[in-house]
């Protein structure tokens, strides 16, 4: 399990202790949050960036980071400092020594767009997870390519919404089904995103969907930035955890990702009378 993994873990129930080689190294969560909270940013950002670990962020994202980026020190040392995680996204130009510098930087995992090579999801990083870019499929198609992601040797999906803020709240029952349908064929804990700040009927409905992270970005923030962090971070504590219904094993059913049992017994047949002694 990587720090990621874990990272989600600690943020759903409120471990004291931490786990593996970080027990006893974090401080107590007194509060469970129904979904962890993370930004992402690139060099201008850095403020930003800064400003949401201190206020209670999970962790950042670094865009064009690199092993000589020096003016990033500070901000991991932040990250280290309040317990929160750090990573790097991944593209068409990024290598395995790449990620490998990273990891030894101290970053926990990697976000790979689809354009990155599928060679970097081969590195043998150990602790070091890897979370696919997916974008939501538009019909029964591509719902059925997208389970295909399943197959990757990753940790984790990050789910291209195309959401803003307000827009999650909004959403009709047509459009929340087709999103629920599409988290249900992920069998990877998922990421979300969000452009600009989202609101708290956003972040319920995020959370209702089976978000287990939100991502908001940090690019062209104002020095608001890590006020809205703190406010975000007190609404998903008060947000219940997402709901495992019946419902949503159907819906994973009606597309083959949990495959029909044939050991288990049909509730509607008859049992078959057993046979006369002679």
């Amino acid at each position: 399990m990587g720090k990621f993994i874990e990272k989600l873990h600690e943020v759903r129930t409120a471990s004291s202790s931490g786990f593996g080689f970080l027990r006893g190294s974090q401080p107590a969560m007194t509060t469970t949050r129904a979904a962890a909270l993370l930004a992402v940013g690139a060099r201008g950002d850095a403020a930003a960036l800064e400003a949401a670990i201190q206020n209670g962020a999970d962790g950042i994202v670094i865009s064009g980071w690199t092993p000589s980026a020096r003016e990033f020190s500070n901000l991991v040392n932040a990250t280290r400092e309040r317990h929160a995680i750090w990573g790097v996204e991944a593209t068409s130009d990024t290598d395995a020594a790449s990620l490998k510098a990273a990891k030894e930087a101290g970053a926990a995992f990697a976000i790979l767009g689809q354009s990155a090579p599928a060679s970097l999801l081969l590195a043998n990083l150990e602790g070091f997870d890897h979370i696919v870019t997916v974008e939501p499929p538009r019909d029964e198609q591509q719902i059925l390519s997208l389970r295909a992601s399943n197959l990757l040797p990753m940790q984790a999906a990050l789910l291209q919404t195309g959401l803003a803020s307000g827009d999650a709240a909004r959403l009709s029952i047509s459009q929340f089904t087709w999103l629920r349908l599409i988290w249900e064929s992920l069998r990877f804990p998922t990421l979300a995103t969000i452009k600009g700040i989202p609101t708290e009927d956003d972040l319920r409905t995020l959370v209702e969907l089976g978000a287990d992270g939100v991502l908001i970005t940090a690019t062209g923030a104002g020095s608001a930035f890590g006020q809205h962090v703190a406010s975000l971070v007190a609404t998903l504590q008060r947000i219940p955890p997402h709901r495992e219904n019946e419902a949503g094993a159907l819906l994973t059913g009606l597309i083959g990702v949990q495959g029909h049992q044939p050991d288990a017994p049909d509730p509607r047949r008859k049992p078959e009378p057993e046979p006369e002694e002679p």
